[in-house]
């Protein structure tokens, strides 16, 4: 059984994740180091995937006069929000080694969402033909991607208790009437996002036939992230 390799790294700037992603795509397509799964936060940051269109983004200074950063993105899907209280995980997976395509990947990881959420009591749910995770007509988990050389990067985020408010400022994920809600919106107690982090390594490498290893210390030597990272 291969490992999956995951680690906790509080909150993280999305530019400081995104070049940590590149550096292990690049290390993974090489056979260097087994599947990896980072997790954490970001602060307030806008993204805008390559399915954004004109008319689901905003002026951009509309979106960052209250402080958020916005960057243009290389996953798929449209424009998001991230922020504190939003648990991010980014797997590192060579697909060839889990014999999977992308969209059969893609569903991998609405099925772990759902898991994770069904552990604190949320019945989640797809609906098609969109990407992502539901509750009652609104979406509680985002999913998007990108492969190069096989290996899967950028990835998921599940809302445990960010600011709702910074989704109405988007058209979230270009889905027109479509809502935005979270853990806490659906009256559950936050848990700590460590705690949510944890489960979704656990239930992401059950789905995949992965041996799950946790292991911030050995994750940021291997992608050489230094003090930064632990």
């Amino acid at each position: 059984m291969s490992e999956l390799l995951c680690g906790w790294f509080g909150r993280k700037p999305y530019v400081t994740a995104l070049d940590w992603q590149h550096m292990l795509l690049e290390k993974r397509a090489r056979q260097l180091m087994p599947d990896v799964l980072l997790t954490l936060e970001h602060p307030p940051t806008y993204t805008a995937g390559t399915a954004t269109k004109p008319e689901h983004l905003p002026p951009v200074e509309d979106l960052t006069q209250s402080g958020a950063a916005f960057y243009r993105s290389g996953r798929g899907g449209s424009i998001t929000y991230h922020g504190p209280g939003q648990l991010i995980g980014y797997p590192i997976i060579h697909l060839s080694a889990v014999n999977y395509d992308v969209h059969r990947y893609l569903r991998l990881l609405e099925e772990a969402c759902i898991r994770v959420l069904a552990k604190w009591g949320i019945a989640a749910h797809r609906d098609a033909p969109y990407t992502g995770v539901w509750v009652q007509g609104a979406k509680i988990a985002a999913i998007g991607v990108r492969v190069s050389r096989r290996v899967a990067m950028h990835g998921l985020a599940i809302n445990v208790h960010p600011d709702l408010a910074a989704f109405e400022r988007i058209t979230p994920c270009g889905i027109q009437g479509k809502g935005v809600t979270s853990m806490a919106n659906l009256g559950i107690n936050p848990p700590p996002l460590h705690d949510v982090a944890q489960e979704l390594c656990r239930q992401l490498a059950k789905l995949s036939g992965h041996h799950v290893r946790y292991d911030a210390e050995a994750l940021a030597q291997i992608c050489t992230l230094g003090e930064e990272g632990t």
